[in-house]
């Protein structure tokens, strides 16, 4: 399974893409391609050492540049066992399910289809 920050990389390149290239994006964004290479590449602060991440700000302003939905960049695309998608399949199938009840079984849900998804990779 992907961290945030995995995630919240592979999205940027989507975007970049989808922006037709980094300038494009660093254009709309109103920072340097350097910026988003910075963002893309997770080089490390010069002060601190560690990796620069894509924060939840940067994140929220991206997605509402490119008219994506807030948390887009927080979610793997390439998944296709997605919670997002999951999530929206079994609340219209159990909308008078408790709402407690329906978290739970969503994440078990979820759990069984990241296992079932692991063992195809181990397969293949």
């Amino acid at each position: 399974m992907k961290t945030c920050i995995e995630m919240r990389r592979d999205n940027l390149a989507k975007l970049i893409k989808q922006s037709c290239g980094i300038e494009s994006l660093a254009e709309r964004y109103g920072c340097t391609p350097a910026a988003i290479k910075t963002w893309l590449k997770g080089y490390k602060d010069s002060k601190s050492g560690t990796p620069r991440g894509i924060g939840d700000a940067v994140a929220r302003k991206l997605e509402e540049l490119t008219g994506k939905e807030i948390g887009w960049m927080d979610h793997d695309h390439d998944n296709p066992t997605s919670l997002d998608d999951t999530q929206k399949l079994l609340i219209q199938a159990f909308p008078l399910l408790h709402e407690e009840s329906r978290d739970s079984w969503i994440f078990t849900a979820k759990k069984a289809l990241e296992k079932e998804a692991e063992e195809k990779r181990i397969a293949a």
